[in-house]
């Protein structure tokens, strides 16, 4: 009787290796797909077989470097959002529609953190000056920009102004 070669059982392969180069241009890949956070950090630590801390160093060094590629501006963006929901807002008002005015108002209050309590280490500077000449200096510019409410005090003056300026600045009509 003739024996048969019994076929010998090849070692399962462990993750492939690859280059740090191909990890951070899959990563990439995936974040400008749309693909969440938790997606290509499965996907990373699976098929490439990166441990999971290495995966999430190099998710959040793809995010930071796409941040910066795409030229992200947190102070621009909050600036735009606040800006699109005083638009929503004077619409709103306009058409009379209350419901859809109040829901501008409370996205803008959080996205302003209006309602929050403010933290001990935060700075305001929403204390006013205290040269009494340097307060009479703003409130007669703003007087003389805003004839028509010359009569308000300086911080109505100043809010009004502030709305005037994001108003003509705002490229949506």
């Amino acid at each position: 009787m003739a024996k048969r070669k019994r076929a010998k059982a090849k070692p399962k392969p462990g993750p492939p290796t690859v280059s740090p180069e191909t990890v951070d241009q899959t990563i990439t890949l995936l974040l400008t797909l749309e693909s969440t956070h938790q997606v290509a950090a499965a996907l990373t630590s699976d098929q490439i077989g990166l441990a999971p801390a290495a995966a999430e160093a190099a998710i959040a060094e793809a995010q930071r470097r796409l941040m910066a590629a795409a030229g992200y501006d947190k102070t621009h963006e909050l600036g735009r959002a606040i800006r699109r929901l005083n638009n929503l807002y004077r619409r709103s008002v306009q058409v009379q529609d209350c419901k859809t005015a109040l829901a501008a108002q409370r996205e803008l209050n959080r996205l302003l953190a209006l309602g929050a309590a403010p933290s001990p280490d935060q700075t305001t500077s929403d204390t006013p000056p205290t040269d009494p000449a340097e307060v009479e200096r703003a409130r007669e510019h703003l007087a003389r920009a805003l004839p028509d409410h010359a009569d308000l005090p300086l911080d109505e003056l100043a809010r009004l102004a502030a709305t005037a300026l994001i108003d003509t600045r705002s490229p949506h009509p």
